[in-house]
């Protein structure tokens, strides 16, 4: 083979090893699908804040991109009948991995446009974006909705109600029935509320009086960031390769304080 051909065919080949090499060393996504307790804002909308904008800080963005797609107001079927989750049928790739967490809007009975029965309607159309991550070849984790904070005083202690019910056990049953990832986030979100209290809970979600605000659905960065630290910590208990790639601690009842990002001087 005449020399200069050697040297062409080297220099393709080193090509393509570097181009595998690259592709090897490209991060995956975490795609997220959900409701108001998951979803991006922006600054008009502060301090509200959804879990999933405090994702990225725990992952190393060279191994992991968090692809936020959860929306405000959606239930499992009204996210999949407006065309939200198109645009994941095109991005999600092999490896990826697929967080899916609905429940507060599908239990509406009031709006059949979001209204799914916990029986039967609603892990129907869990199913379909289980079905699609594991058609791209992606690890769907299926999520229990986020606690509700609310609290019934009693005569001695402060109960805490448990608002999702039935629809938090359809989504263990299914994941137990199709042998998906589950982050019981419910029973979580509940344990972390009873050791707080009433009071001492109500600066983790809307509770604004300079905004005469008191919404115990949704988070402010605090609570966000919390939340964010159970779904990463629960995450690598059902993938440990995941801790590799957490570059901040998940003691999740440490102080907020020492979770959150540096302020950035402007």
């Amino acid at each position: 083979m005449p020399m200069l051909m050697r040297r062409l065919l080297a220099c393709v080949f080193a090509a393509l090893v570097c181009m595998g090499t690259a592709a090897a060393q490209s991060p995956r996504h975490v795609f997220i699908v959900g409701d108001s307790t998951a979803s991006e804002y922006g600054p008009e909308r502060a301090p509200r804040q959804g879990w999933g904008m405090q994702l990225q800080p725990y992952l190393d963005p060279a191994a992991w991109q968090v692809r936020n797609h959860a929306q405000s107001g959606r239930s499992s079927r009204s996210f999949i009948a407006e065309g939200w989750l198109a645009p994941l049928e095109k991005a999600m790739q092999a490896g990826d991995v697929l967080l899916i967490q609905f429940g507060h809007n599908d239990e509406k009975r009031e709006d059949p446009s979001r209204y799914n029965a916990p029986d039967v309607a609603f892990p129907q159309w869990l199913m379909r974006y289980v079905a699609l991550a594991r058609d791209k070849g992606a690890t769907p984790i299926l999520i229990t909705p986020l606690a509700r904070r609310k609290f019934e005083r009693g005569s001695r202690i402060d109960q805490l109600l448990d608002t999702h019910g039935l629809y938090a056990q359809a989504v263990r049953d299914l994941a137990e029935r199709e042998h998906v990832g589950l982050i019981d986030l419910t029973e979580i979100s509940m344990g972390w509320l009873r050791a707080l209290g009433d009071d001492a809970s109500k600066p983790f979600f809307m509770h604004v009086p300079a905004q005469q605000l008191a919404d115990d659905t949704h988070l402010q960065e605090r609570g966000a960031v919390v939340v964010a630290c159970f779904v990463v910590r629960e995450w690598a208990r059902l993938d440990p390769a995941l801790a590799a790639s957490v570059v901040r601690q998940t003691n999740c009842s440490a102080p907020v304080a020492s979770q959150m990002p540096p302020k950035v001087a402007h």
